[in-house]
């Protein structure tokens, strides 16, 4: 059995709960791992690792389905910088601990800091960090002492030193954060990563399923990248203005990763053609189209109803959902806590290519001319976005829009089973957005961008002139969506003939397909002279 390599360098702090890259690295995974062609070993920096393995629990992937190629332990900085998350959930506060018990948590905070230095692998970093942190330690010592004597005569300058100590805690915890987010460090947990990669000469080849990190490009030997839709760099300055500079970056890796790639794969023939022939000039014949399997959610419900009644355990799962709602300004929307009345759901991340500033416009419109009493729910952090947030505001949408963060696939399929309408704005994406199938799995109709990937599977006119709008157009959006409600029970039974037919290509066949295409890659650099097959820069 041959064994290939996947390489994945997203940066600290990535989640990959409802991420698409994360849904596809399991249906992918699992898909190989049922058909036993293949051994996949992952490369990946060791912050990625606990959250792939958590991710493949969930899902139901066996230990033994894939093998990690990681380097030992975690960055010191990112341990300490972690336990802000570790500690997000304790409900017991300092205030409510005994006196006896604080001087402890002294000690506790001040061997987290010599612990993360003794099993860093950047020494120097954590030295500066634990050396810039040793008068708020003291500080916090000094605030934490409550001795009878002492603490009457001084319980003012205290509870003053208390809270500086405090808010040098939260600056420190920041800091952290922004030194683990730094290219340093990042590049320098990659370079541990491709001295393990490149002693593993049993790797057929590697495969990068996105063209986000053009350090892929440094790996010797055989290497397929695959290529989503990438309309963003058909004008790049105004995405960069809508995403802020991050995004103008974002846009230069893909492109350099794919200007030093050489063999590539895409979801669709339009990406293919349009992106890569046309605009970067690859040759058609190192591209692959592989198109995606099915995406569904009912089969998660069933699994965890284990016997009980879907609806039941499905409302269960809408109320859970609920409860991780988050605020704007600190307010939250005034709903039930077990339902949100009836709703239109849109599952996405909140990146600007997700379009999600328009959908609230033609949403608003709905509210104010449409006559339309639903909410709007979705799966995104407006903490991500001040213009996000401040559109809220200016369009007072505190109470009628809801964004549920870090849902459960459980969740997330029952947000999409109690929706009236699902909805799907995107501007751009790698294939027919999961939507549609995930969707339809849980029998909830969809209305969605007219884009060429997605115009390229659901190529029925009548089907498309029912559930395709134009994405760029707040009226023709708000126009798709009140169509699709005013005709629900007709829009999925045309919808629901469609998806039955996309339903029968599985993740195995998308599995074997990448197979082939990576050993066509391995073959064609085999056969190459050895002064070819070095390395190339990022």
């Amino acid at each position: 059995m041959k064994t290939y390599g996947i390489y994945i360098a997203y940066p600290p702090w990535t989640r990959f709960e409802g991420e698409g890259l994360g849904r596809f690295l399991t249906a992918f995974v699992r898909g190989a791992h049922e058909s036993g062609q293949a051994r996949f070993v992952i490369a990946c920096p060791g912050w990625t690792r606990p959250g792939l393995e958590h991710l493949f629990r969930r899902s139901g992937i066996p230990e033994d389905a894939v093998e990690f190629l990681t380097p030992r332990g975690v960055p010191g900085v990112i341990r300490l910088a972690s336990r802000r998350d570790r500690k997000k959930d304790q409900s017991e506060t300092h205030r409510k601990r005994p006196r006896r018990q604080r001087f402890p948590q002294l000690r506790q905070t001040a061997a987290m800091v010599l612990g993360g230095l003794m099993t860093s692998r950047h020494v120097a970093v954590i030295l500066m960090v634990t050396l810039a942190s040793l008068p708020l330690v003291l500080l916090g010592g000094l605030a934490q002492v409550t001795g009878q004597g002492l603490s009457r005569l001084l319980r003012k300058p205290v509870k003053t030193l208390g809270r500086l100590a405090g808010s040098g805690k939260r600056r420190l915890r920041r800091g952290l954060e922004k030194l683990s987010m730094s290219q340093l460090m990042y590049e320098a947990e990659l370079r541990n990563v491709h001295r393990l990669l490149e002693g593993r000469r049993d790797v057929t080849a590697w495969y990068c399923p996105t063209a986000f990190w053009p350090s892929f490009n440094r790996i010797r030997g055989p290497r397929v990248v695959c290529v989503p839709d990438f309309v963003v760099s058909l004008a790049p300055v105004a995405f960069a203005q809508l995403g802020g500079e991050p995004f103008r970056e974002t846009i230069e890796k893909i492109e350099r990763a794919i200007r030093g790639g050489d063999h590539f794969i895409t979801y669709s023939q339009h990406v293919k053609h349009d992106t890569l022939v046309k605009r970067f000039g690859v040759e058609a014949d190192r591209v692959t189209v592989v198109p995606h399997g099915a995406n569904t959610l009912d089969n998660v419900l069933v699994a965890a109803a284990k016997g009980r009644d879907i609806d039941l355990v499905s409302a269960e799962f809408l109320a859970s959902a609920l409860q991780k709602a988050e605020a704007i300004d600190g307010r939250l929307p005034v709903v039930r806590r077990d339902s949100p009345g009836r709703y239109l759901f849109y599952a996405s991340q909140l990146r600007p290519h997700k379009n999600v500033a328009t959908l609230l416009k033609a949403f608003r419109w709905l509210l104010d001319e449409g006559h339309l009493t639903h909410r709007l729910v979705m799966t995104c952090s407006p903490s991500m976005s001040v213009k996000i947030q401040e559109l809220v505001k200016q369009l007072s949408l505190h109470d009628d829009v809801l964004f549920l963060v870090r849902l459960t696939e459980e969740e997330l399929a029952a947000c999409y089973r109690h929706a009236e309408l699902a909805v799907n704005p995107t501007l751009s994406e790698g294939a027919c957005p999961f939507t549609f199938t995930e969707a339809l799995s849980v029998d909830t109709p969809v209305v969605m961008s007219r884009i060429p990937v997605t115009e390229e599977v659901l190529c029925e006119r009548q089907l498309q002139a029912a559930m395709l709008f134009d994405p760029y157009d707040w009226r023709d959006m708000a126009r798709g969506i009140r169509q699709g409600i005013e005709n629900r029970e007709e829009l999925l039974a045309k919808q629901q003939a469609v998806y039955q037919m996309l339903s029968t290509r599985t993740w195995r066949e998308v599995s074997s397909d990448t197979i082939r295409a990576l050993d066509r890659a391995a073959g064609e650099a085999a056969s190459l002279p050895p002064q070819q097959q070095q390395r190339r820069p990022a």
